[in-house]
């Protein structure tokens, strides 16, 4: 789910040298906005990006060591489909609803109510 803590288990997992494909950071990088800032105007570009370091992973290429794809895909048939393809294993980072809302308001000051909404749109789709 959105602030499940995703991004800092990767941080703490991934060591020098491997691939993280982190759509936050590609908006980021793509925009010079903060960190969880994704203008809307945007958003092609940065999908494009991910979509092509996604395709570097399933190509395995380049040197990388690991490779992490850190995203928040709520149906079952997509995650899996995503796994097959990039022959990676899935992992769950289990968080509730409030817990991962409780974390929108510390974290993302002025976007909260905004991400709020995207965890909730998360947990209506879930698919287990």
């Amino acid at each position: 789910a959105p602030c499940s803590g995703k991004t800092t288990w990767v941080n703490q997992m991934a060591e020098r040298g491997d691939l993280i494909v982190d759509v936050n950071e590609i908006y980021r990088a793509i925009s010079g906005c903060e960190i969880y800032d994704k203008p809307d105007n945007l958003k092609r570009a940065a999908l494009g990006v991910r979509d092509l370091l996604v395709e570097q992973v399933r190509m395995r290429s380049g040197h990388w060591n690991n490779a992490y794809v850190v995203g928040g895909y709520p149906r079952k048939l997509q995650r899996e489909q995503l796994a097959s393809t990039l022959g990676a294993a899935l992992i769950f980072i289990d968080v509730t609803e409030a817990e991962a809302a409780a974390r929108a308001t510390a974290s993302r000051g002025t976007m909260g109510n905004q991400w709020e909404k995207f965890i909730r749109r998360w947990f209506q789709d879930f698919q287990p």
